[in-house]
């Protein structure tokens, strides 16, 4: 069998869509039957055993078992359904034929913020991560401390900020392919896989799924001439008017 599948979609009994951790695991299915589970963007795995009848898969490791029914099979799509809110649609991961580039995306990425371009914070929104090199106040388990950082995601409309998420993000380099995972610290508001494909000093590009369908995504890094903004900003200044500006909460 040694099959990689790639999860695109996450949808509840009703078909609305649920932005799932499930996003996160890539799961190979190996001859020996173990079921490989790989965290995206670490090099984090889990191995279970599983046994298929019919169209339940059951899964069993030191932690536990479970019975996961299989939707769909074919070769070029796979649906399960964990329960009633996660229902993963997986394709066959990407033949991709990439060299290891995650010690250079990583350098480029962290201490610095980008703007990101064809997310799903993308509606009418500029979108800017400041990238961290280390988890700051993150607490994520144990396994993963060595390799997520932090990074907080801000949208922009009008050059006004109004929405701010706390999350963290890794990256890692699996199947001839560079990945940068993010995903939102507290509840499932983001779950996210970039795979990679270019990557220059300043631009870094890749695609993702977002419910399903393949989005092309852009990273540009964000520069800032810091001497010319002190050279402004180191003298006196009066303030001579003002505005109050709303968010959408008033």
């Amino acid at each position: 069998m040694n099959k990689t599948w790639l999860p695109i979609k996450v949808e509840d009994f009703d078909g609305h869509i649920n932005d799932s951790a499930l996003k996160l695991y890539a799961l190979t299915f190996t001859d020996s039957a173990c079921l490989i589970s790989r965290t995206l963007g670490t090099s984090l795995e889990r191995i279970s055993k599983y046994n298929l009848t019919n169209d339940k898969l059951e899964l069993s490791d030191e932690l536990g078992s479970g019975i996961v029914d299989i939707l769909k099979l074919t070769r070029g799509e796979l649906k399960m359904q964990f329960d009633s809110f996660n229902i993963v649609t997986y394709i066959p991961f990407p033949d991709e034929k990439y060299k290891d580039q995650t010690a250079a995306i990583n350098d480029q990425l962290a201490n610095e913020s980008w703007y990101l371009k064809g997310s799903q914070f993308d509606m009418k929104k500029e979108v800017l991560i400041e990238f961290k090199d280390s988890l700051e106040d993150r607490i994520v388990k144990p396994p993963l401390r060595k390799e997520l950082n932090a990074a907080v995601i801000h949208t922009f409309e009008n050059n006004y900020s109004d929405f701010h998420l706390r999350s963290i993000w890794g990256v890692n380099y699996f199947d001839n392919t560079n990945i940068i995972s993010l995903s939102e610290l507290e509840g499932n508001g983001l779950n996210s896989t970039i795979i990679i494909t270019e990557i220059s000093d300043s631009l870094i590009s890749g695609y993702e799924f977002i419910d399903g369908d393949k989005s092309l995504i852009q990273l540009s890094i964000a520069k800032t001439n810091f001497d010319q903004i002190n050279k402004f900003l180191l003298k006196e200044w009066v303030l001579k008017g003002f505005e109050e500006v709303k968010d959408e909460y008033g």
